[in-house]
């Protein structure tokens, strides 16, 4: 994008996601591929606290942050990954400045994150999570080059932080989360 184009409001958001989205994404697949041992969605999860929020994962993950200058303003990424065998569990928490009066397009969010995984989103259902918009969903038919993933996805939109909690797994078309993904997206508490 050429420096100085404004977009509106609403789609600096929508392109927000996508830019974090290929962020993690990129980090948490490449981690996946070259790990071996036991699954993560096979341990017990533990409470994890971070700047900001805290929420149960399978490991005590080393946090990983940098500042970005993007095409939609600079941002501060924080990602907390736990990654074994061929699946993950992940939460990144991406400031940015407030955009005064927008508001985050959760269903146009989701579409945009599913396009960085190279998928469609599926099973999208907008709503609320501690009173900040949120969306739920699924990509079935995910994959980076060669590779082919799964991704079970969490947006959540505070205004200043937007979170994305997220469990990938090795390969397409995995119908159903892990059974202890509905208590890892429970256990996310903002402060």
């Amino acid at each position: 994008m050429a420096r100085g184009v404004q977009l509106p409001p609403g789609r600096r958001r929508v392109l927000l996601v996508g830019a974090v989205v290929v962020l993690v994404g990129t980090m948490g697949l490449s981690m996946i591929r070259h790990r071996n041992g036991s699954e993560m969605s096979d341990k017990a999860l533990v409470k994890f606290q971070a700047t900001g929020f805290s929420v149960d994962l399978p490991c005590v993950p080393k946090p990983n942050s940098e500042s970005l200058n993007t095409p939609v303003g600079p941002m501060t990424v924080a990602q907390y990954l736990c990654v074994g065998g061929r699946d993950g569990y992940g939460v990144t928490a991406t400031t940015v400045a407030p955009m005064q009066g927008a508001t985050l397009d959760m269903t146009a969010a989701a579409k945009e994150a599913a396009t960085e995984w190279g998928g469609t989103p599926t099973d999208v259902v907008s709503s609320t999570y501690q009173d900040h918009p949120a969306a739920d969903f699924h990509v079935a038919d995910g994959h980076r080059g060669s590779r082919k993933i799964t991704v079970f996805m969490r947006i959540i939109s505070t205004g200043s932080t937007l979170y994305e909690m997220q469990y990938l797994k090795a390969g397409n078309n995995i119908p159903t989360a892990p059974m202890n993904y509905p208590a890892f997206l429970a256990s996310m508490h903002i402060d």
